[in-house]
């Protein structure tokens, strides 16, 4: 079975797997016009949806500024945006949210894009949340990936000289299935600041100078 269900209208949702069990018997007489079937089942099995979520760093960005030196340096700080990117396959979905866990040293400064509340900082947990909300099938495919932004800045110690930080521990992406009621999940593994994806830093400005 494909990773991804193939989607390219908006009728293409709710899927369904069918499988036809059927049994007979050669001891069992019966005219050769009649079907010798003696039991049969089927089932069908709703295909849950899939969630698509990608998490990249920049220094340079169009939609937050940043300042600091790069590559980051020991007992200054630098500021990167972390852009976090959602989509959803097959089924309509609801109560989507991604869960940021920033490192120890990591400090969220406020900044956010859009501007409109749906970032939520916990200051005691150094968390944050996106709530999305619904979502439609197909979102990220027949239309552009949802997109949210914020900024952090490391102060990097002595200790972390010659080292790439953590900028983001983990993300965790959730959402409520409406077509099979299942709860789906995906995750994003640690972002540091080897930023490959912004093309403006190159591998000398990954890591911690003096």
């Amino acid at each position: 079975m494909k990773d991804m269900i193939p989607v390219q209208t908006v009728n293409d949702k709710n899927f369904i797997i069918s499988s036809v069990a059927k049994i007979d018997s050669p001891d069992i007489s019966a005219p050769l016009e009649m079907n010798k079937i003696i039991a049969g089942n089927r089932t069908d099995i709703k295909l849950k949806s899939k969630l698509i979520l990608n998490v990249g760093g920049y220094f340079t960005d169009s939609l937050i500024s940043n300042s600091g030196p790069i590559p980051p340096v020991v007992g200054q700080e630098t500021s990167y945006t972390i852009h976090l990117k959602a989509g959803n396959v097959s089924n309509d979905v609801t109560e989507a949210k991604m869960e940021v866990i920033l490192p120890t040293g990591v400090v969220m400064t406020g900044k956010t894009f859009p501007e409109d509340g749906k970032i939520v900082y916990n200051e005691r947990t150094n968390s944050l949340t996106w709530n999305i909300g619904p979502m439609q099938a197909g979102d990220g495919i027949l239309n552009p990936l949802r997109e949210a932004a914020f900024q952090i800045k490391i102060k990097p110690s002595l200790d972390q000289f010659d080292q790439m930080v953590d900028l983001v521990k983990s993300v965790v992406f959730s959402a409520k299935d409406s077509f099979t009621q299942e709860n789906l999940l995906a995750q994003s593994a640690e972002k540091t600041t080897m930023l490959r994806e912004d093309p403006a830093i190159n591998s000398l400005g990954w890591k911690v100078e003096k």
